[in-house]
């Protein structure tokens, strides 16, 4: 195809690539708080993230012709496919029959999907940095070092037939978080909460990243993110 480095069997003359990707991120904490002079607290405890990335690509415009594995029979046998490309080994996805009848839809040329788990340990503190009457300004920094597991699959289709590899790892991962929040006092018991959350992770398996190696089976998790958020509250 056009896109220099991959391969693919074309239906048009020219053909493209879109690439699509998309994050998630889940976290719970559990912390000890210190009491500290100027209405600030020390913190210690664990934390456990889970970071998924997932990277896309798919040709355009769509495929239109069947290949022959879709449309009857089965899947050609392993001795009829080049299992190694690039000097990398890939195991063929195991195809259904097709008794006769077209199988719809393609899947992704180009697939990549990443998974994180940290668990570890971080410090911290917290507190009010401004008080103006009814108005504050407070904030926390957070650091943290964990044991990261990782893991990565890809997908890849070379001649509209899929090939799979997977990889995992263990390694040293750290992260840094700093919160500033803004509370306006309505009463004693009744507030509104504004807030600004960035959130760095370092040593992390990112979908993209696994691009770069010319081996399929290594997870690399040498890639950093950040990640901000806004938030708003009302607490009683």
């Amino acid at each position: 195809m056009k896109a220099p480095g991959f391969w693919q069997t074309q239906d048009f003359a020219y053909q493209g690539m879109t690439w699509g990707s998309t994050t998630s991120l889940y976290s719970a904490e559990a912390n000890a708080k210190f009491k500290a002079p100027n209405k600030f607290n020390f913190l210690a405890g664990f934390r456990w993230f889970q970071l998924k990335d997932s990277l896309t690509g798919s040709v355009t415009p769509a495929d239109q012709n069947d290949p022959v594995w879709k449309v009857g029979g089965c899947a050609p046998s392993p001795s009829q496919i080049s299992q190694t490309v690039y000097d990398t080994t890939l195991s063929q996805t195991t195809q259904a029959c097709a008794l006769g009848a077209s199988i719809g839809g393609y899947p992704p040329f180009w697939s990549t999907n990443t998974k994180n788990n940290l668990l570890g340990l971080q410090l911290g503190a917290q507190g009010t940095i401004v008080e103006l009457g009814r108005l504050s300004l407070g904030g926390s920094l957070k650091a943290g070092v964990f044991n990261n597991q990782a893991t990565q699959s890809n997908a890849v289709s070379i001649t509209k037939i899929m090939y799979l590899t997977s990889a995992s790892t263990n390694q040293v991962a750290y992260s840094g978080e700093g919160v500033l929040q803004l509370k306006y006092s309505i009463t004693d018991d009744l507030s509104i909460k504004m807030g600004y959350q960035l959130l760095w992770l370092d040593r992390v398996a990112l979908a993209p990243g696994q691009i770069a190696s010319p081996d399929a089976t290594v997870c690399l998790t040498t890639n950093s993110c950040l990640i901000s958020a806004t938030k708003t509250k009302q607490a009683g």
